[in-house]
């Protein structure tokens, strides 16, 4: 797909346009529209779908949905959530990885996991994290004295998947653990993206074969369960700090008492570093991205950095609006889980278009966050937007990220404190900028991933 490679240099005479791919044209084969999906699903959205509240095409002999009305998105997860079930397609992709964790698992089932799983996720929970987002963090910056370039795409990668260590196991990144970052990068490129098999499954046909990705399940499922072990039979520290396992094996739903078997604990597992691990990475990766094209932007961050405590708290955090601001918009312009869907149960009607049992809707947090008619210049980039008083900041369903009603994500507040106190952190010590911003694009595969030149360049501007 062609990206736009508006200069950020020509700032001046033209409000610089962060890089997207160009939309396609209504019509062609479903064919070519399969091989667009599965080369990139950012740029197989029409030009229509920016601009309509409800769009419907033919594939494959049935009808799908896509919703960007906030009202509709609001009906779909909240009013009538009951009749909207992960869909076929979705649990395809995600399911070798995740199995039947909270992301995925439906109905009771997922009451259960939500009401359990609840108090790790606390505020309270979270700020003990706090000390191990700064280790890793410092960790990192170590390994950067010297150096004038990093690759910044392999940096956060690394740096996300090492406090996901931390957080979850008490432990530094490893062999192991490297081997499970390869197995969600094959995941990423190859095992995870939809195929002809996938939309023939969506489109009636739920029966057929999965082979590529039942041999993945078998080795993704190996290695979690040789974490589990490792952390589980490792000796009793007193002084440790409690992890995420420690909490997830501790944990209890409050209506039944009842805990978590070893399958779910697995699948919780798997859920909370595949999933946090790759948004985490990605999103880190486009806030450098743009604020390293942007410097107006990033002195503003740096500044309001510079009143950070050497180890924050959680309430450091809150003192740090513009720096939120900037992760919101880097989310809204390249959201890492970029589409999400559902299947209809039973009939409904979504502004006016009937829905029929079995019909797939989507809602594209991409494409939502780009729409003409809930955006004031949508394609640039205007952390302003998100500062407290601003008219397009708070309101309900026009930014999912994170997703959105009683299913939003459980790690929210979690990933936003690691990646305000790593945004805060880097800018402390360095200026960064981007050598090559045309040399690289976003595409859509499981994630909004950047490809091309990720390069960042470093420049020291004293300790923080």
């Amino acid at each position: 797909m062609t990206a736009i490679d508006t200069s950020p240099t020509d700032a001046a005479a033209q409000p610089w346009v962060p890089p997207a791919p160009t939309p396609v044209q209504r019509g062609g084969s479903w064919w070519k529209t399969i091989r667009a999906v599965g080369q990139d699903m950012l740029g197989a959205w029409s030009a229509e779908s920016y601009s309509q509240p409800i769009r419907q095409w033919r594939m494959l002999g049935g009808t799908n949905i896509l919703v960007s009305d906030p009202a509709l998105i609001r009906h779909v997860l909240v009013e009538n959530e009951a009749n909207y079930r992960k869909s076929i397609i979705l649990r395809r992709l995600l399911g070798p990885g995740l199995g039947e964790g909270l992301l995925l698992s439906e109905g009771a089932t997922w009451q259960r996991q939500r009401r359990t799983l609840a108090p790790a996720f606390t505020p309270r929970a979270v700020s003990g994290f706090l000390p191990a987002f700064a280790a890793g963090v410092e960790d990192m910056l170590a390994g950067w004295e010297g150096k004038r370039e990093v690759d910044g795409l392999a940096a956060f990668q690394h740096l996300a998947l090492d406090l996901a260590a931390r957080t979850m196991f008490s432990a530094r990144l490893g062999p192991g653990l490297e081997e499970f970052a390869r197995l969600v990068m094959e995941y990423q490129h190859s095992v995870g993206r939809p195929g002809l098999l996938d939309l023939l499954a969506a489109a009636g046909m739920p029966w057929l074969p999965d082979p590529s990705r039942a041999g993945f399940k078998r080795r993704w499922r190996v290695m979690v369960d040789g974490f589990i072990a490792e952390r589980r039979n490792r000796p009793d520290d007193p002084t440790r700090p409690r992890d995420v396992l420690d909490l997830l094996l501790a944990a209890r739903d409050p209506d039944t008492g009842k805990g978590l078997d070893a399958a779910e604990v697995r699948d919780q597992v798997s859920t909370m570093i595949a999933a946090g691990f790759e948004t985490t990475a990605m999103a880190l990766y486009w806030t450098f991205y743009l604020l390293g094209c942007v410097p107006e932007a990033q002195d503003r961050v740096r500044a309001e950095a510079a009143g950070l405590p050497h180890m924050p708290d959680a309430s450091a955090l809150e003192r740090l609006p513009y720096t939120r601001a900037v992760l919101q918009e880097s989310m809204r312009l390249y959201p890492p889980a970029h589409t999400f869907s559902r299947m209809a149960a039973g009939p409904d009607r979504l502004g006016g278009v009937p829905v029929a049992p079995g019909q797939i809707v989507f809602v594209s947090p991409w494409v939502l966050h780009r729409h003409r008619s809930l955006w004031d210049q949508p394609d640039q980039f205007r952390p302003e937007r998100f500062l407290p008083g601003s008219p397009e900041a708070g309101r309900p369903f026009t930014w999912l990220p994170f997703g959105g009603g009683p299913r939003i994500c459980i790690g929210m507040a979690f990933a936003m404190s690691e990646m305000l106190l790593a945004v805060s952190c880097i800018l402390r010590r360095y200026r960064v900028t981007v050598p090559n911003p045309a040399g690289v694009r976003p595409v859509g595969k499981v994630t909004t991933i950047p490809v091309g030149d990720t390069r960042l360049t470093l420049e020291p501007v004293g300790r923080g």
